[in-house]
């Protein structure tokens, strides 16, 4: 511990305190520390994590300065934000999600338009490449702090009326504050999820900013194909979602529940 000590002064090696940043992270993500608890003392965290206090110090600040912790003066370090569990099954509804974890969520439009599909995209759903989606993009949050910032492709064989352009789409959510409400609105009574696909990276600058995290902090990414419950199985929603790390752990089941 001298040797480590000595290397510590002025703060840690940067390799070092970042190190023990991202272990404490993930120990938060694994609920290792609960929320309405404090942390163990910095003599015990430091111990536990086999380092100086300067450099878990360190580690520590930048924590709190990302919102992940917060010093509560007189009552010690506490855990700031608590990780929803979101489900994994054949019905994914955000709003149900959040509920069952004891959250009230918040719905946001950032924005509407056409796109034209990707190989990949049109290969979900069944359609040639180029064709024309209608294209949502929300952002949920629980607690105040984003969770969820999706985009949601509407296949143009949904797409009839004035109801189903872009326009109308967006209006239909920000009066509902829900999918399942939109697509219900275009014939789709029920849906379930025939596919998910799930990699974690590094956010964008784009979407660091629209979570509010770090460009550090990673994401996962999460591609989710939707089908009609109905005979013909027929693909009506493809969403790519992009959750931190740090606010939500997924929890894959034989079947999510239903609702909004």
């Amino acid at each position: 511990m001298e040797e480590q000590a000595h290397k510590d002064r002025g703060g840690g090696s940067p390799a070092l305190w970042r190190e023990v940043k991202l272990r404490i992270e993930r120990d938060i993500v694994a609920r290792r520390f609960r929320r309405n608890e404090p942390l163990p003392s910095e003599r015990l965290l430091a111990e536990q994590y086999g380092v100086h206090r300067h450099t878990l110090r360190r580690a520590m600040a930048e924590l709190e300065a990302e919102g992940l912790v917060s010093v509560q003066q007189g009552r010690g370090t506490f855990v700031e934000s608590e990780v929803l569990a979101y489900r994994i099954g054949r019905r994914v509804r955000f709003t149900e999600n959040a509920l069952q974890a004891g959250f009230e969520p918040e719905a946001t439009l950032l924005g509407h338009g056409f796109a034209r599909a990707t190989a990949e995209q049109a290969e979900r759903l069944g359609l040639r490449p180029g064709a024309r989606l209608v294209v949502l993009n929300t952002l949920r949050r629980v607690g105040g702090r984003p969770v969820s910032y999706a985009t949601h492709c509407f296949p143009p064989t949904l797409l009839s009326g004035s109801a189903a352009t872009p326009g109308g789409l967006a209006r239909l959510f920000e009066t509902t504050r829900s999918i399942t409400a939109v697509l219900a609105a275009l014939g789709v009574a029920d849906y379930l999820r025939l596919r998910t696909e799930v990699s974690g990276r590094m956010p964008d600058t784009a979407e660091a900013r629209i979570l509010e995290i770090s460009a550090a902090q990673p994401i996962l990414a999460v591609s989710g194909t939707n089908i009609r419950t109905c005979a013909d199985s027929s693909p009506v929603l493809l969403t790519l979602t992009r959750m931190p790390t740090l606010r939500v752990q997924l929890v894959f089941e034989a079947d999510a529940g239903r609702g909004g």
